[in-house]
């Protein structure tokens, strides 16, 4: 049908042969629609409503890249790293950027994410990189110091939480640094659990309670971190998160032995990221050995050893110009029997990149991997699916299904890119162009090299383009390379871009009109988090205490447990299916402490008018209360479901950047939230406005 250029500008149309779907770029919204009569109608509500502003927020991770090496046994030709320099790891120099990264950029976070060497073969130093994790380990050791104290009296609280079976006497501490002594031989101990037999009726949430199986193979930095997660949860108010870190590295696959896999269980790296661009003569055309011979029968043979000791393997190939077909590769993949593949269009500048005619071929690959795709669904086949759920072919579906919107094209500028010298760079690709310049670790003030972040409206045309909350833009570096400037779009990522979201808008069109389930299908392709897509409803409580929670889980169920046992004690009946809200995680990766609020329905008979005097901090009594309109959905409590639920809003905030706050609401018995029931709760989720 024809829309004018401001519809044009905000909506895209997926037209079929019996209804049409309609996608707002404004809301997220999807508009089904069966009538072609009632497509105008829909069309003019739509855009009655102003649009919604777009609105950036930093995600809550501190990521740092040690690229300190340009030493690789491969010479890939589309590689952007400078070939003729010859830098190997210097140790020395990482441990000053650590120094740096601790001290003085970031001194006060919980978590540091540190990867080394992302544009170089990190296994053929894998001395060094194992030399560098280790001084990570002590730089943000979880043990206690002299520094994390106010004073003795500060350091003593700490030895109060413990029986006299392992602090016999508190007054024979007379310094900070004998405490600070005292506690890290306790936080060393592998059977410190052992002196807290925990208090009738409480016990630790499932999520802890199941680590207790591997404790006793625990030794050094995860022995200690366990320890304190142990305390953390028994006294929040007293033991707060050290700063902890995690560790990454990449490999091309053709370095395997008992030293590198144990390395990878080391760093609790169980799925390894492996480069391989497909079958053999497909990938030795761009990726080989440093004397032109061929590494593809290398990498396939260390990808079964790397699986028969027990890792799972992700492959990541590179799409060419001379073989831009995606479904061939996904179907190698699978045949290969590795446990996941992403696909990534090489980057502008080679002479296997793509150009504006190229990218046609490319879009032709993807528009058959759709069609596949849609046709398994139908015949019940998962398999490509459960493959490429993380590949891009994908990101437009999951943004469509949660009507999520992003505003931004990555994270430049954002991640903290370190270079051999020490230098800091917005982004892996811009290394050595001193025009990007961030700063260097001789100085605590790091510059922002872009005014803004240069969101999705802040370049070019992007403004005008209906897909751009699906886009975010393209790649910094390839509109450098096209155009010169890294505020314009790169013509031909644009045209890819926007090609593959018109097929995401299609595909998900076609999946409602075949009757597919698009919360099990949401499921199927990993998007984490239980919703129900299909309906939206309101839900009331009449009558019901509201408690505030800030703290661990441990917390909010004795919390939950008094007030219940006040509530059994005045004869008050009460619904056992409360609801609980997380509104929001103080720590993202570990999701430890949350921000929450509860809330237990009263019969609407009892004459309950005010609460104990020990409730008023944190409690309060409510009546007729909305708590608005949600998207409702069902899931099956199950072991460890407090961890999967946190761990599943940590992937929600990282992948799809959403804010947490005011989000999710459960209803169940507290049990079943916990983990400790096995039985059915419903997950309600409120709507975030905004996402990056």
């Amino acid at each position: 049908m024809e829309l004018t250029t401001q519809q044009e500008n905000r909506l895209f149309v997926s037209e079929r042969k019996d209804s049409f779907l309609v996608y707002d770029r404004s809301t997220g919204n999807l508009y089904h629609v069966c009538e072609k009569e009632k497509l105008n109608d829909v069309i003019a509500q739509i855009m009655k409503t102003p649009e919604r502003d777009s609105q950036f927020v930093k995600a809550d991770e501190n990521v740092f890249k040690l690229n300190l090496s340009t030493t690789c046994n491969l010479n890939c030709d589309y590689c952007f790293r400078d070939k003729k320099s010859h830098i190997q790891t210097d140790v020395e120099k990482a441990k000053k950027i650590i120094d740096f990264i601790v001290d003085d950029y970031s001194p006060h976070v919980w978590m540091y994410s540190f990867s080394v060497n992302l544009t170089s073969e990190s296994l053929v130093e894998l001395n060094r990189i194992r030399e560098i994790k280790k001084y990570i380990d002590e730089r943000t050791s979880p043990l206690y110091t002299v520094k994390d104290f106010k004073d003795l009296a500060d350091a003593k609280n700490h030895l109060f939480c413990f029986p006299k079976t392992l602090v016999k006497s508190i007054t024979d501490f007379e310094d900070v640094g004998s405490v600070v002594e005292k506690l890290n031989s306790i936080l060393s101990m592998k059977d410190m659990v052992s002196y807290f037999p925990l208090p009738e009726g409480m016990c630790l949430p499932a999520w802890e309670a199941d680590r207790f199986k591997n404790l006793m193979n625990l030794s050094g930095y995860s022995l200690i971190e366990f320890n304190l997660r142990f305390l953390e949860c028994l006294f929040p108010e007293t033991f707060l998160r050290k700063p902890h870190y995690a560790f990454y590295i990449c490999t091309n696959g053709t370095v395997y032995n008992k030293d590198v896999v144990d390395f990878f269980r080391e760093i609790k790296l169980d799925t390894i990221c492996i480069s391989l661009d497909g079958p053999s003569g497909v990938h030795n055309r761009h990726r080989f050995f440093n004397d032109n011979s061929s590494s593809h029968e290398l990498i396939v043979e260390n990808i079964r050893k790397f699986k028969d000791a027990g890792l799972k393997v992700s492959v990541s190939a590179v799409l060419t110009a001379d073989f831009p077909f995606p479904l061939q590769l996904a179907e190698y993949f699978k045949e290969l029997k590795v446990d996941a593949a992403d696909f990534n269009a090489v980057r502008a500048g080679s002479r296997a990149s793509f150009d504006e005619e190229s990218i046609e071929r490319l879009i032709q690959g993807y528009k058959e991997l759709f069609d596949r795709i849609y046709c398994d669904v139908l015949n019940g086949d998962f398999s490509l699916i459960d493959l490429l759920k993380n590949d891009a072919v994908f990101a437009g579906t999951k943004l469509l299904l949660s009507k999520n919107r992003i505003v931004k094209r990555c994270k430049w500028n954002e991640d903290t890119i370190f270079d051999s010298d020490g230098d800091i760079y917005p982004c892996d690709y811009f290394i050595g162009n001193r025009k990007y310049l961030r700063g260097n670790i001789a100085s605590t003030t790091v510059k922002d090299v872009c005014e803004g972040k240069l969101l999705v409206d802040e370049r070019g045309n992007c403004k005008d383009c209906w897909c751009k909350y699906l886009c975010g833009g393209t790649c910094f570096y390839n509109s450098l390379k096209n155009m010169d400037d890294i505020s314009l779009p790169d013509p031909v990522e644009c045209k890819l871009s926007k090609a593959m979201k018109e097929m995401s808008v299609r595909f998900v069109h076609k999946l409602i009109d075949s009757g597919v389930d698009l919360f099990e299908f949401a499921r199927r392709i990993g998007f984490e988090v239980d919703e129900n897509l299909m309906f939206i409803e309101k839900f009331f409580v009449k009558k019901g205490v509201v408690c505030s929670v800030k703290g661990t889980l441990t917390k909010l169920e004795l919390e939950l447990k008094g007030i219940m046992e006040w509530l059994k004690e005045k004869g008050v009946g009460f619904d056992e299916k409360l609801y609980i809200s997380v509104l929001n995680i103080a720590e993202a990766r570990s999701n430890k402490v949350l921000d929450a609020v509860a809330v237990i329905p009263i019969d609407e008979k009892e004459k309950l008018t005010k609460l104990p005097d020990f409730f008023k901090e944190n409690c309060r009594l409510v009546t007729d209360n909305d708590f608005g309109k949600c998207i409702s959905a069902k899931s099956l409590s199950q072991d460890k479901i407090v961890e999967q639920t946190k761990e599943r809003i940590h992937r929600m905030v990282q992948a799809y950047k959403i804010p947490v706050q005011g989000y999710y609401w459960y209803k169940g018995s507290l049990e079943a939230f916990l983990g400790y029931r096995n039985e059915e709760i419903s997950v309600f989720m409120q709507r975030a406005e905004n996402v990056y």
